[in-house]
């Protein structure tokens, strides 16, 4: 309780520390993706993987989702960060079969774990490689690596979770639902009402439009063309199982906020710049003339100012005063602005300042007048 009480009477230092995480998380996707999507182009056949993975990097450099969580105190960048640390050390995984790579694999996962509780939606990259070969071996088969990875995985999150050991009729027993790392929010069954689906939809419309529609076009031109079974076969379908999760779990849940949405973006951007990459070559790689040039370069020029518009847009609003700043500033000051012994009666609900050491003490010193 004191620990909570000095956190929550010194805001500056958790914000300060959770925003430096986010931005650092943030910034380390760019590379992170750009490894990813080079490892998975060198498994899908692809002569030159530096162009996925400059598409990775630019798709992620220029995303409007991750752009602006980025720079907010919150946990889903970092979770999206050892998400796709995860299938990065799973790609190595592949490659090697090590026992060290496999463990890396699982620390990673864990972290993620323990980052955020929608982490557990990490576990589906170490399945996938045992659902692969018990389709293919039609029996079951559980590679002795993964259930190493596996174990270290629950066991950092578990690590993480201290309730679920010490408090365990707190973190599932409770009236309103499930509370596993104690923060106070409720899961309950009953929020899964399928209302996400939508929520999903808008988001990646609202957020992404070029992400999204690039992602489309490619799935739909290499299935005409029969061939986007080999694209999501070479990393044995775990991006594919991973989606199919994500949507059928937060599509079920009452709502999906753009936030939780961070993961999905970030495992789709490798797979899509490989899918664009091939669709690029099919209609570009053959072909020197001149007008092809301009055409690419059009195109090229066409997705990036489209990206551009949200994060512009996004700067230009917070060039603006912030109005909670000038509030609380104004609250600070409150005995300069109440003439005549008058005083404004107020209650907690009603006061939504910027929460600093001063805005704090300025509530509880009203609190209830």
């Amino acid at each position: 309780n004191e620990g909570q009480q000095w956190l929550a009477l010194n805001p500056a230092v958790t914000f300060g520390v959770a925003r430096v995480l986010s931005v650092l998380a943030g910034v380390l996707m760019i590379p992170l993706t750009f490894g990813c999507a080079w490892r998975l182009a060198q498994r899908s056949g692809i002569s030159r993987p530096e162009l996925p993975s400059c598409i990775a990097v630019v798709l992620t450099s220029l995303s409007f989702l991750l752009i602006q969580f980025s720079r907010t105190e919150r946990p889903h960048i970092v979770l999206g960060f050892f998400v796709l640390l995860t299938y990065w050390f799973y790609l190595r995984w592949l490659e090697t079969k090590t026992l060290r790579a496999a463990t890396a694999m699982g620390i990673a996962a864990g972290l993620a774990i323990g980052t955020l509780q929608s982490g557990i939606l990490v576990l589906v990259i170490l399945v996938a490689p045992a659902v692969y070969q018990s389709i293919r071996a039609r029996r079951i088969c559980i590679p002795r690596h993964i259930l190493i990875a596996g174990t270290v995985a629950l066991l950092i999150g578990i690590l993480a979770y201290p309730h679920i050991l010490f408090s365990f009729n707190r973190a599932f027993t409770g009236h309103a639902g499930l509370d596993i790392s104690g923060s106070g929010g409720q899961h309950s069954i009953f929020s899964f009402t399928g209302k996400g689906f939508l929520q999903i939809i808008h988001v990646l419309l609202g957020y992404e439009p070029v992400l999204t529609f690039i992602g489309i076009f490619s799935i739909l031109y290499l299935t005409l063309q029969k061939r986007l079974h080999t694209f999501f076969m070479a990393d044995r379908g775990a991006i594919l199982l991973f989606i199919v999760c994500f949507v059928a779990l937060f599509g079920m849940y009452d709502f999906a906020l753009p936030r939780y949405c961070i993961l999905l973006v970030a495992m789709a951007i490798p797979m899509i710049s490989i899918l664009s990459t091939a669709v690029w070559i099919d209609w570009f790689a053959h072909d020197y003339t001149y007008s092809y040039k301009i055409r690419r370069i059009t195109l090229v020029f066409i997705c990036i100012v489209a990206m551009l518009v949200l994060p512009l847009r996004l700067m230009q609003l917070l060039s603006r005063p912030d109005t909670r700043e000038l509030a609380t500033v104004w609250a600070n000051n409150i005995s300069v602005h109440l003439r005549n012994g008058k005083f404004i009666a107020t209650t907690s609900p009603a006061i939504a300042l910027t929460p600093t050491l001063e805005s704090i003490r300025f509530t509880e010193q009203f609190d209830g007048m």
